[in-house]
Parts: C-alpha cells; sequence; structure tokens
C-alpha cells in the first residue's frame, strides 16, 4: 500500500493544477473585460440589441410573461433564468456576464474531465485549449448570450451518449438535459438523436463481440425495440416544450424571427469547409488513413468526393450580408476567386472536409471503436441536418466541430497509445506523428487565440 500511495495523489494534483491554468487562461482575460464593461464585437452587440432587452421584458412582465414574441430567436429558458435573478436579488447585467462565465466554466471542466477519461491529463490539457482560445467560446463567456450554457448541454449529451453503459442514468440523464437544452435552444433538439441511437447500441462494444451475426438481424432484436422505446418516452419532454413554442409562434422561431428558419443549404458544404480548415491540425491522428483512403476504399472515396462536390456546387456560396452570409470564414472569401457567386475555397475545402470525416471513421473502426463511431456519425448528421434550416453563422458551428474533433482525437490518441504499448518495441508512431499529435491542438490553439484578440481590438 505504501509504495503505490503517492501515485494517485500525484495524478490527481497534477489534473487539479491543469484544470486551474485553463480555467485562469479563460476567467483573467474574462474577467477583465467584464469589469472594465468593455463593448466591442458581434456578442457584445447582440446582448445590446437582443438579449438585454428581452431580460428586461421578463423582468417587467413578471410573473405574467408573453413568450409569444420575444427579442430573441431562442426558446427563453436562460433568459427566464435571468430574469428571475434579477427580479429575486436585484441582480445587474454585469452580474449576468459573470454567469455566463460560470457555464463557460463548466463547459471547460467537463471537456477537461471527458478526455482525460479516454487520454491523460496532459494530452488532455493540450486538447482543451482550442476550445478555450475559440472566438464563439471566449466571447460567448464573456457577454450575455446563450451560446455556451447550450454548448455545454451539447457536450453533456455527448458524454452521457458515449458513456459505455446505458442504464437508468442514461434516460433520467438524457432526457432531463434534452429538455434543457431545447428549452435554451430549440435547433438542439438533434442531441436526441444521439440518446436514441446509445440505446440502440445498448451497453459495451456489442457491435464487435457479435461479428458472426449481421448488423440487421443482431438490431432487430426486442431487447433494441425496448431501450430505444425507453429513450423515446425519456425525450417526450423536449418534443414537447418544442411543441409548446412551435404552437404559440406559429413557427420554429419568435415571429420576428421566422426568417431565420429557411432551408440554408450553404450550411452543409460551409460546415464541411470549416471541419476540412480545424481538421488540418488533427491530420496526425488519421495520417494512415489518410494515406490508405484512395486504396482501400475506392469507391467510398469517390462517392463521398463526388457527392460533396455536387452539393457544394448547388447552393450560392460567396460572401452575401442581405442572405445572412457573413462574419467568421464569410468574411473572408473575397480573397478568393468565385465563379456564378460559388467560392472556389467552399468548392475544395468541402470535400476535403468530407474526406477527412470519412478517415476519422475508418480511424474508429482500425481501433475497434465500433459504438463510438456510430454515434459519432448520427450525431454529424444529426447536426448538420439541423443546421441546414438556419442561417449559416460560424458561431453556431465551430463549438461543435471542435468537439468532434477533441473527442475524437481523445478515443484515437488513447488507442493508438494502447496498441504502441503493447509492442516490444520502443515506439510505433514516427516521431515526427507524435510530435504532429503534440503541436496541433496548441498551434490551433494559438490560431484561435489570434483570431479573438483582434477581434475584439
Amino acid at each position: 500500500m505504501i509504495p503505490n500511495s503517492g501515485k494517485p495523489a500525484a495524478k490527481i494534483n497534477e489534473s487539479l493544477i491543469f484544470c486551474v491554468i485553463l480555467l485562469l487562461l479563460f476567467l483573467c482575460p474574462a474577467s477583465w473585460l467584464i469589469l472594465g464593461e468593455y463593448g466591442k464585437g458581434s456578442n457584445f452587440s447582440d446582448q445590446i440589441e437582443y438579449h438585454v432587452p428581452t431580460i428586461e421584458q421578463y423582468v417587467r412582465q413578471w410573473p405574467n410573461f408573453d413568450l409569444r414574441d420575444h427579442g430573441t430567436a431562442q426558446t427563453p429558458a436562460y433568459h427566464l433564468f435571468l430574469a428571475a435573478l434579477s427580479h429575486y436579488f436585484g441582480a445587474d447585467f454585469q452580474f449576468f456576464q459573470f454567469v455566463g462565465a460560470f457555464f463557460t466554466i463548466g463547459l471547460i471542466l467537463t471537456l477537461f474531465i471527458a478526455l482525460k477519461k479516454r487520454t491523460d491529463p496532459r494530452t488532455a490539457f493540450r486538447l482543451s485549449l482550442p476550445m478555450i482560445c475559440s472566438i464563439y467560446i471566449f466571447q460567448a463567456g464573456v457577454w450575455i448570450m446563450t451560446d455556451n450554457p447550450a454548448t455545454w448541454g451539447v457536450l453533456g449529451m455527448f458524454v452521457i451518449a458515449l458513456r459505455k453503459r446505458v442504464d437508468r442514468w442514461t434516460y433520467i440523464g438524457g432526457g432531463v438535459l434534452s429538455a434543457i437544452l431545447v428549452s435554451f435552444r430549440q435547433i438542439h433538439l438533434w442531441t436526441v438523436a444521439l440518446l436514441w441511437m446509445a440505446a440502440w447500441l445498448g451497453s459495451g462494444n456489442r457491435i464487435r463481440e457479435d461479428q458472426k451475426r449481421t448488423f440487421i438481424k443482431y438490431y432487430l432484436q426486442k431487447e433494441n425495440w425496448r431501450r430505444l422505446a425507453l429513450a423515446a418516452v425519456a425525450t417526450i419532454p423536449a418534443f414537447a416544450i418544442l411543441f409548446y413554442f412551435v404552437n404559440i409562434w406559429k413557427g420554429l422561431a419568435p415571429p420576428r424571427f421566422k426568417t431565420f428558419t429557411i432551408f440554408t443549404p450553404v450550411s452543409l458544404p460551409f460546415i464541411l469547409t470549416l471541419f476540412a480548415i480545424y481538421g488540418f491540425f488533427f491530420l496526425p491522428y488519421i495520417w494512415e488513413e489518410i494515406l490508405s483512403l484512395f486504396k482501400t476504399r475506392p469507391r467510398a472515396f469517390w462517392l463521398v468526393l463526388a457527392g460533396t462536390v455536387f452539393l457544394s456546387i448547388l447552393p450560392h456560396s460567396t460572401y452575401n450580408y442581405a442572405a445572412h452570409r457573413y462574419g467568421g470564414l464569410w468574411n473572408y472569401l473575397h480573397f478568393f476567386p468565385a465563379i456564378k457567386n460559388r467560392s472556389f475555397l467552399i468548392l475544395i475545402m468541402a470535400p476535403l472536409g468530407a474526406l477527412m470525416i470519412l478517415a476519422w471513421s475508418r480511424a474508429y473502426k482500425k481501433n475497434g471503436l465500433n459504438r463510438e463511431r456510430i454515434l459519432m456519425g448520427i450525431s454529424l448528421c444529426a447536426f448538420m441536418s439541423a443546421h441546414m434550416i438556419s442561417f449559416p453563422y460560424q458561431r453556431h458551428h465551430e463549438p461543435f466541430i471542435l468537439m468532434f474533433l477533441l473527442l475524437s482525437a481523445s478515443y484515437i490518441h488513447k488507442t493508438s497509445a494502447d496498441r504502441s504499448a503493447s509492442q516490444t518495441s520502443a515506439a510505433k508512431l514516427n516521431r515526427w506523428i507524435s510530435a504532429g499529435r503534440t503541436a496541433g491542438p496548441v498551434v490551433l490553439a494559438l490560431f484561435l487565440a489570434i483570431l479573438t484578440y483582434l477581434t475584439l481590438r
């Protein structure tokens, strides 16, 4: 007992140190901006134009709220929560900004813990950095926004669905969290697909254990339907909340924001373009799959490539303020050539992003992560489908893309480390691949931090 007693404590202390560093990296600049009443950037503008008036409206109407039309395009639970703080405790808007910072802290800590379970504390720390440095996470943690509370909820749904065990906590936790998510931002109803699929797949990695039976035969068993039915029942409150607001709004958004819920086919190639850009920093995790993709899966390669090129050609994909194609990457598309309102950057990068996703899928399969592979795939499909009926703002897409890449990197890092540890040779991975895995997330974090700083000037 004595020789081993110091080891767990050392690990706990190391994890605690990294947690503190992550929190300070966010809290120090965020607190300085909040206390200094700094007022620049699109998030500050949204706070003044949309979120503050909505909170003030609910404070005036307390407790008889008119939810049929309010000043934001989202469901109003977060604004009602802040209005309650104002009504009962006299909280001011600077305090509300710190409430948003608290939700951001929860997001950061949850991400670090989720990554640490699959890797070591140092790797989890490096992988957590891009999320903190993202414009759309950092700024949403400074000003009054619904983004980070909702992103925290999405991460929570990932954590629940990716548990190896499907039990009552899956249904209770997933049901409660999905209802809270929909009450914060109605578009996140897509996360129920994660819970349903997790229930359908069941506990453990049963796909691998039952290789002799076909997929269809195995997953049409009565037990699978029973678990799926339980998950469906657990998510009834989420659907009920959405149905209530759709009924009083006569649509998917309040009347003044009805134009925000239109079919937007450019969202798909835009999301894939962002995936390619950020995925570049994680190529060392899937380098073998990228190199062998054309050889081992030529049909899938050409099908994905041709399909994505076709879907990228269909919609206009150049900067257009009137069509809400602005902000983030949209602002830089004029540096690249375009033809017939189709940006060459998106035409090239969207297919690359799709091929990267295919490579990640192969990496999951190669490492025996079949259950995780299906869950991550269904999350991507559900997310992209949901966001094809809203404007293609990068702020709605980037947090999910980063979350997807960071969680995937933690899984592949863990299984790759286990494989190399079982080899007699000192290291199976090439040195530059190992260095790339270490440096990639850090370089991406620095890149995002510079962008965040420039947007605040």
